[in-house]
Formats: C-alpha cells, structure tokens, sequence
C-alpha cells in the first residue's frame, strides 16, 4: 500500500512537471496568436471596402536592423489640398491577433475625424511579416517603424509623430518610448496614446488566469524589463525545488519499496515456521 502511494505521488509530480514544461515551451503562442483567424497570416481585406481611397494608400515594406522584413501601409489623409508632411502623421501599433488589415475600419474612422497620416505595420510573425514575435523583436519593429517615417521626409514632419497603442500595441508603445528615452534617440515622438494596455504580463495574468499567479517567474515575455532582470534567478530556484521534490520521492518510494520486501520476507517465514494444524475426521 505505501509503495502504491509513493509511485501515485511520484505519477502526479511528472504529469505537474510535464504540464509546467510544456507551459514555460509554448508560452509565446499564448501571448502572441498571429494565427487568428485561421487565414490572418494569407487573406487581406482590401482598403477599398472600408472606404479607403487606394491612391491614399501605400504599400510599405520595412526591413528591421536584425534582417527581418515586415509588412506595412502608409497611408495618406485623402484630401489632396493639404501639405501632407504639415500634418501629423500616427504610428499604429496594434493590438493582438488578426493582421493590419483588420484595422482598416479603425484608420479610416481616425482619418475621418482627424487631419492626420498613418503607417501601420504588422509585427514579426503577423500578417506577411518575416520572423517570430517576442518582446525584444516588438521593440526593434516598432523601432524599424519610425526609423521608416523619419525617412520620408517628403510626407512626414519627422517633429510632429504620435505614437498610438492599442492593447499589445500599447506595451509595444511604452517599451518604444521608455527606449527613446534612455538612449537619448535622435528619433523622436511629440506624444503617445495608449488604449486598454497593461502593465506587464505577469500583472496581467494575476487578473485574467489568478490559478497561474503563482507560476509568473516562468514568464519569458514578461513585458517590463524590471522583472526580466530577476528571472533566470527565480527559474533557477524553481528548478532547484523540482530537483529537491523529485529526489525525496525517489528516497520515499525506494524506503517504501524496501519496507514492503521487508514486511513479505517476514510474512512468507512466519508462515513456514506455523505448525501445521490437525485433521479432524468425523466418523
């Protein structure tokens, strides 16, 4: 019995430790899902049907610092009385899922209301965009973004970009600008709106999936840069702990193991030491 008992425990830990592994493995498809719709990364919606004048917009391709090609419109506002690079000019970064096409309706609401220009990219892995998303690779497309206004100088007032974040987008956003800031770019933004980001994906997950609070160190895209800092530290003591579980698992289930041999032993030679009992024959 306590040998079924440690090999159960021993059965639970591996289905734990093969649930967390493959957990911390696929997390990044979790956090990115370029994937959705089934077609977002083959089928593109037309800017015509949302009432986008197509001489209005450009096709862009935009090659980041690390080799990866991304897909991209630069799209001009529609009324061709205006000077277009004496108006502002949005960097979309937007949120999750789909590709930049889905954001048509979006843009062509802005445009409506606001004399502006918009370049909207699709992140690495998104849409027609080489590569694979993570944080740093968001951070160095978002980066490959305004390194391609500030080149167009025949449109763009390199003095006048805003920079609008929508969800991931928004986090995009904020690396963005905290990495301008800290290095002193020459590439600038005149402000940043942010619409419903979050802080980090560790915070995020304490709202969204609480059960999994408790297993945020094994966040890899972590988006806060604080928290990266201390990770490998804390995966190592979490390993360390496994380490600990499994070995005193092992040494249970063996001092199980060898109780149980012990007892039999002692069993199988009581019994073969029992004198044998009388017949009785009823006559």
């Amino acid at each position: 019995m306590v040998d079924v008992v440690g090999s159960m425990m021993w059965l639970a830990l591996m289905l734990v430790g093969i649930f967390i592994l493959a957990l911390y493995v696929y997390q990044r498809w979790l956090v990115y899902v370029p994937y959705f719709p089934n077609d977002a990364r083959s089928t593109f919606e037309l800017p015509v049907t949302y009432g986008l004048n197509p001489e209005q917009v450009q096709d862009a391709v935009i090659r980041t610092l690390d080799g990866e090609t991304l897909q991209a419109y630069f799209i001009l506002h529609n009324k061709s009385m205006y000077d277009h690079a004496a108006l502002p000019t949005v960097l979309y970064l937007h949120e999750n899922a789909g590709n930049l096409s889905h954001r048509f309706g979006n843009i062509k609401a802005m445009l409506d209301r606001v004399e502006c220009n918009c370049l909207i990219l699709s992140y690495r892995g998104y849409g027609s965009s080489t590569g694979v998303p993570s944080e740093t690779a968001l951070l160095l497309d978002s980066m490959a973004a305004l390194r391609f206004l500030h080149s167009r100088k025949q449109f763009v007032d390199k003095e006048n970009i805003i920079l609008f974040g929508r969800s991931l987008g928004g986090a995009a956003a904020l690396l963005l600008a905290s990495e301008l800031n800290q290095t002193q770019s020459e590439f600038k933004i005149k402000c940043m709106i942010i619409e419903n980001s979050f802080e980090s994906i560790p915070i995020l997950l304490t709202h969204i999936m609480p059960l999994f609070a408790s297993m945020s160190s094994l966040v890899t895209n972590s988006w806060n840069r604080s928290f990266s800092f201390f990770f490998l530290l804390l995966l190592l003591i979490l390993l360390l702990l496994l380490l600990m579980v499994f070995v005193l698992c092992l040494i249970f289930s063996f001092i199980a193991l060898s109780v149980s041999k012990k007892l039999i032993t002692s069993y199988r030679h009581s019994s073969s030491q029992a004198e044998p009992m009388s017949s009785f024959h009823l006559s």
